[in-house]
């Protein structure tokens, strides 16, 4: 019988690690949260930021020696011109010492601020002069008053995983991995034995989703968010968060119930539907756009159901693409399936072999059905495999994970069945980036469909194991289109048919420039069919930039307005309500004014 690793492998491009390991190996420690310095024990972070300190007053010592070979750090480096920064801000010597022995910051000559400041996307280079790592939401409210008493440009980074590195690109980066809601505990869970569907969790901005679903999944929970294990809730949620549950249960920022948020003056604020509604609605979809700084996350969560992992491999090799058009015109016809088929997604990659292939997920909720890989299978072939052509060979995968609550049996069985969608995104294999999305809002005819795959019959790379180029689509419908679209600043929502994702990711600097142009072509042929909408959580610059000369505000109308529904006059009056002086600003962030 196929599995998921199995279907894995029939992807060339897509290396992965082992699926079937059933244990970690020995010695191994899990990383807290995505950072190496997370894996420290207090004795060993206290004596990392005795060293950093050490290097503070080594920097500024050396800096200070204009002449003769003392001075061992004005050629090839950044770290004196980065002090001179610093100092023209108004910052004396003295503090820079003290921040050093009494915070986790990294400056430009502290100990990981190679590794620290390197966005997501190693395309991108990013210099900032501090990155702060507050443990507090206390700690955050006064990072946000030290930016705004000397004048710094702010990032405020929750995962760095932005795919132009919006959230390393400031002076200073408040970045949220360390953050907690007490001082020591970063998440708790609320559960709810009368109605499991109300149970909560109350979770730090900066928690990774592969750690939060993991323990999440232990207690029986599951949260509706993104399928990519390195992301952090809070910039999922603020940025509106697709996932391997969207079509069951909405957005990720549908979960969304109350958010706890550091104001630009440094002070603190509760958003729910009853205090700062209007914060609070912005939040949802827009809480990373530079209106506050999200610390606090209360969300919704459902019970763990078993799960049905299924995969579609669309062998195409008898017309090379030409059936590819096909396949997908009538793979869009899955948003007419019912939620519970909660997630589907379609790849068609360019290269030689002509793939196509296609995954989600099933929850099966209805403990009556005997069957659900049955259900499943004839749901597939209703909306989708029946209408197929012949000469497309078709294998089909459907994996039942069995769920055993903690009770039964703990482990692995449970915590898969929850997480199911994150451990089928290795991440990542290539790490460099340029990825872009739209909307559809009506379904695609075949003959607008062939232009895409006769573009993808252009190998973006000579050498295919340098890198890859594709179209991703992922179908909408379910719950996520009859959510009250005044309830988020999501414009896709009634009559969304697919978000498609599709760019290139590679891993050698010199066919950036091929690879860009690839995407820009790929670009040229889907403005013939897609709307103008695109996700603000695929961040794009070439949407447009407010720090352009002269500012091209386009960026704001893709990302927070479709011919159904505009919210862009709306997050101009928050910005305004709650950051009048624009201290959280950025290159896509919300404008005081759209001019």
């Amino acid at each position: 019988m196929s599995t998921r690793p199995d279907f894995l492998r029939h992807l060339s491009w897509f290396p992965t690690r082992s699926l079937d390991q059933s244990s970690p190996p020995a010695g191994f420690t899990p990383a807290t949260n995505g950072i190496a310095s997370s894996m420290l024990t207090p004795e060993d972070r206290a004596a990392l930021r005795k060293m950093n300190a050490t290097l503070t007053e080594q920097a500024i010592q050396q800096c200070g020696a204009w002449t003769g070979v003392a001075n061992q750090l004005e050629f090839g480096t950044l770290i004196c011109d980065a002090l001179s920064e610093l100092r023209a801000h108004g910052v004396p010597d003295a503090m820079l010492v003290e921040m050093s022995r009494a915070n986790d910051i990294v400056f430009p000559w502290s100990l990981q601020y190679g590794n620290l400041r390197q966005p997501f996307n190693q395309r991108l280079i990013r210099l900032p002069l501090a990155i702060v790592f507050p443990r507090t939401t206390a700690e955050v409210s006064e990072w946000v008053k030290f930016v705004r008493t000397y004048d710094f440009s702010v990032s405020i980074r929750s995962g760095n995983n932005s795919y132009e590195g919006l959230s390393t690109a400031n002076e200073i980066v408040i970045d949220l991995t360390f953050l907690t809601l007490d001082g020591e505990k970063q998440f708790e869970i609320h559960a709810n034995s009368d109605d499991p569907d109300q149970s909560t969790v109350r979770v730090a901005s900066g928690v990774r989703l592969g750690v939060l679903y993991t323990e999440l999944a232990n207690a029986g929970f599951a949260f509706a968010g993104g399928q990519c294990a390195p992301v952090c809730v809070g910039g999922l949620v603020g940025t509106g968060g697709v996932g391997f549950s969207t079509r069951r249960y909405g957005w990720a920022c549908d979960q969304l119930i109350s958010v706890e948020c550091v104001l630009a003056d440094g002070s603190v604020v509760n958003a729910n539907a009853n205090e700062n509604a209007d914060l609070y609605k912005a939040c949802k979809g827009a809480g990373a756009a530079g209106l506050c700084v999200m610390t606090i996350l209360t969300l919704r969560l459902h019970p763990v159901v078993p799960m049905l992992w299924w995969s579609v491999f669309c062998d195409l090799t008898k017309n090379p693409l030409v059936s590819g058009a096909k396949v997908l015109t009538e793979w869009q016809y899955l948003t007419n399936a019912p939620p519970e088929l909660s997630g589907a997604v379609l790849s068609a990659t360019a290269q030689p072999t002509a793939s196509v292939s296609s995954h989600g997920w099933y929850r099966a909720e209805d403990p009556d059905d005997d069957d659900p890989a049955g259900t499943l299978r004839g749901i597939l072939d209703k909306h989708w495999l029946d209408q197929l052509p012949d000469n497309v060979e078709v294998e089909v995968i459907i994996e039942e994970l069995p769920l055993f609550l903690p009770d039964d049996k703990p482990g692995n069985a449970t915590i898969e069945a929850a997480t199911i969608g994150t451990l089928l995104v290795p991440m990542p294999f290539f790490n460099q980036w340029k990825l872009k999305c739209a909307n559809t809002f009506r379904f695609l005819s075949e003959q607008e469909l062939q232009p895409v795959f006769d573009y993808l019959q252009r190998q973006p790379f000579a050498d295919p194991t340098t890198g890859v180029g594709y179209v991703a689509p992922f179908a909408l419908g379910g719950k996520v289109n009859s959510i009250d679209p005044d309830s988020a600043v999501v414009p896709v929502r009634e009559g969304g048919v697919l978000w498609v994702h599709y760019g290139a990711q590679w891993n050698d600097d010199a066919i950036e420039r091929e690879a860009l142009d690839w995407v820009d072509g790929l670009t040229e042929v889907l403005d013939d069919i897609m709307s103008d909408t695109a996700w603000f959580g695929i961040a794009d610059l070439q949407l447009g930039s407010q720090l352009t000369d002269p500012p091209n505000l386009d960026y704001m109308n893709a990302y927070f307005a479709s011919d159904t529904h505009d919210f862009v006059d709306f997050l101009v009056a928050v910005k305004n309500k709650y950051d009048p002086d624009d201290l959280f600003q950025f290159a896509q962030s919300i404008p005081l004014a759209m001019v």
